[in-house]
């Protein structure tokens, strides 16, 4: 099935006349993607482009980039003038009634959320209720091919590794007497990425000593980056992926002890992330093995009223989860209904973290994370390795 028959396909199950996309001045990457345009085409000019539920699709393009939707079918619209812009596409939406975009009411979706609230008007203006795309959209950005799913699994084993070697690295170091700070570790990781041909593509690996672990995104600087001693708790979260612009990411978090016994306090953290993260892997693989759908907004629930009911709710500060794809944030659901609202439900051939965690301010913090793929029927295989336990240096 082509993609323009599978998107009418949803739009007559959800009811939806047709799908307006939109693009201007690289606001929505979403279109660019599905109509098969590349990143660096030159555009200067808005364009539309409408898939109505049954028929032919519609071009809205300027006289200025007449041929800017080259590898998209349908029918060709030229405006010139704004009015025309206007009256065009009232012409092109006669007869709807609802219209799907890439909009989210009060933005409660802010990844999806690409049309400024000036189109919404004028698009409002031809007599249609505007609803978002968001419940079919990812089925078009976020499902990853075999090589993609391959791609993302040699990623996070490979940053699986790594980190079990930075911790036989800073066991060393402690062993030998020699300093290491938190700045000089997130060097030495980054060169083991590039030395396994991946890149951080500008997201620079979490290295946290101490009440650093606090922070749960700490960046270390080279000045003021703590230096690793005795008895502190160590958080690495590490984010790479293979050089092709397709290839997908891996993202783990890992937790150390540069002693040998952890604090009671730090255990407890420990094991009550990783019974939020196991309990949210069990209910989803449940409602799958079910034949029911998953929402994001549930699964974040899951991992919430655990750590809520053991007294740490406010100290949990974000979703429990997101959707990875060529974006280490990627368009598909998160597991969120705290930071966001999402209803989306989780879909086949996607990847998506489980990432709890509790953070103490100027205490100590502490996260579990590790990468899942829903492969077709809903068959959970998490990518990236489990950690079970606090990794001890002495």
């Amino acid at each position: 099935m082509d993609k323009i028959k599978k998107v009418q396909m949803y739009l007559k199950e959800q009811n939806i006349d047709g799908w307006l996309l939109y693009y201007f001045d690289n606001n929505n990457p979403f279109a660019l993607d599905f109509l098969e345009v590349a990143k660096d085409q030159h555009l200067s000019r808005r364009f539309f482009y409408w898939i109505p539920k049954e028929g032919e699709p519609i071009q809205l393009v300027h006289a200025i980039e007449p041929d800017a939707l080259a590898n998209a079918p349908g029918i060709k619209k030229i405006y010139q003038k704004w009015e025309s812009l206007q009256s065009l596409l009232q012409e092109i939406l006669e007869g709807a009634k609802i219209v799907a975009m890439e909009y989210s009411s009060c933005n409660r979706l802010p990844y999806i959320s690409k049309v400024d609230a000036g189109t919404v008007e004028m698009v409002k203006k031809c007599h249609v209720e505007v609803v978002s795309s968001a419940s079919f959209l990812q089925y078009f950005t976020s499902v990853m091919t075999e090589s993609q799913e391959a791609s993302q699994k040699e990623a996070a084993q490979i940053l699986h590794h790594i980190a079990e070697e930075a911790f036989v690295f800073l066991k060393k170091c402690l062993k030998q007497k020699k300093a290491i700070s938190e700045y000089e570790l997130q060097k030495w990781i980054i060169q083991k990425i590039e030395e396994h041909d991946l890149t951080i593509d500008g997201h620079f690996p979490i290295c946290a000593f101490g009440i650093h672990t606090a922070d749960p995104h700490y960046t270390p600087a080279k000045k003021g980056s703590f230096i690793l001693e005795l008895n502190q708790p160590i958080l690495l979260d590490i984010v790479a992926k293979q050089k092709d612009p397709k290839s997908i990411y891996g993202d783990i978090t890992r937790m150390g002890f540069s002693g040998s016994t952890p604090p009671k306090k730090l255990v407890e953290m420990f094991e009550l992330a990783l019974k939020a993260q196991n309990d949210t892997f069990c209910f989803i693989q449940s409602r799958f093995q079910a034949g029911e759908i998953v929402k994001g907004y549930e699964a974040d629930k899951i991992a919430r009223d655990v750590i809520e009911k053991a007294g740490f709710g406010q100290y949990f500060t974000h979703r429990t989860g997101h959707n990875i794809y060529q974006t280490l944030h990627g368009p598909g659901t998160h597991l969120d209904g705290f930071e966001t609202m999402d209803d989306r439900p989780l879909i086949s051939n996607t990847c998506f973290t489980i990432e709890p965690g509790i953070y103490l301010p100027g205490d100590m913090g502490v996260r579990v994370e590790y990468d899942v793929i829903i492969h077709p029927k809903g068959k959970l295989e998490i990518t990236s390795g489990i950690q079970d336990s606090i990794r001890t240096m002495v």
